[in-house]
């Protein structure tokens, strides 16, 4: 839990991918970082009539869930940056202000992040619960600036805000159901094609954090092609002590964001 001054506003952004790759963040306005990190599900047990050794209770949310996933069933309310399921919602929320962040929600300022083109019907059930802010907006103010073009690449979708004078123009705003999901499927891909296995959800999770830690944006695409493969290796040693090395791949990767028409092909 967090530090904060007495009735400081609480922001949130929900995320906007899926399962257990996509996090719902919260904090108190004026941090740099958020107080809360943690997978954006919800699970319920399998057999809510079996009795297990431990008391089951009817739900688990985040981190809670994550950790006996093998007997929930475990969703996610949020389908590329959109609500989709309110009662899961609701239930990660209410997790958020008292088990989280330890607060009485009424006595705080709550300032919820949406994803642009978030239907009518979406933001009107949001604003029922919550103020709502466009996120790419607020990430531009904690730039220090009120003019600008936003690209926000979350876990399942890709915004372009442009904002003047602290404005967002949602007749201009692009989306792309394209984000870091998809570059993890693509980076799977073409590490499988160079020989490895990586197929499974362990596997995933590895392959997300080699992308996390190692990918790189290439500022020249070709003239990174032209490069010996062996001067762009990097080691990567597995959870079982293998090391295996990977070249290209490392920009390949993220490559795809910015010719998707050509590579989205190549990964359905």
């Amino acid at each position: 839990m967090c530090d904060h001054e007495y009735n400081v506003a609480i922001v949130i952004d929900n995320g906007s991918g899926f399962g257990v790759y996509n996090h719902f963040k919260a904090g108190f306005a004026g941090k740099e970082e958020p107080c809360v990190v943690f997978p954006s599900i919800v699970g319920r047990p399998h057999h809510p009539g079996v009795h297990f050794s431990i008391r089951l209770e009817d739900n688990y949310v985040g981190n809670d869930a994550q950790a006996i996933r093998g007997i929930l069933s475990v969703t996610n309310p949020i389908e590329r940056g959109i609500v989709t399921n309110w009662e899961d919602m609701e239930k990660i929320w209410h997790h958020t202000f008292y088990n989280e962040l330890r607060v009485k929600p009424e006595k705080h300022l709550l300032l919820l992040t949406e994803a642009p083109h978030n239907p009518k019907a979406n933001r009107e059930k949001m604003a029922e619960i919550m103020h709502f802010a466009i996120q790419e907006v607020l990430s531009l103010f904690a730039s220090g600036r009120t003019t600008g073009i936003v690209v926000n690449s979350g876990h399942g979708v890709t915004h372009a805000v442009p904002v003047y004078q602290g404005y967002d123009f949602p007749h201009a705003f692009l989306r792309l159901d394209f984000a870091g999901n998809d570059l993890t499927d693509y980076l799977m891909k073409i590490l499988n094609e160079r020989g490895y296995t990586f197929s499974t959800s362990s596997d995933r999770k590895i392959v997300d954090e080699i992308k996390e830690k190692l990918c790189y944006v290439a500022l020249d695409f070709e003239q990174e092609m032209a490069k010996e493969n062996s001067s762009l290796e990097k080691k990567y040693e597995l959870p079982d002590k293998d090391v295996i090395t990977i070249g290209n791949e490392l920009f390949l990767c993220p490559e795809a964001l910015f010719q998707v028409h050509n590579i989205f092909t190549l990964i359905i």
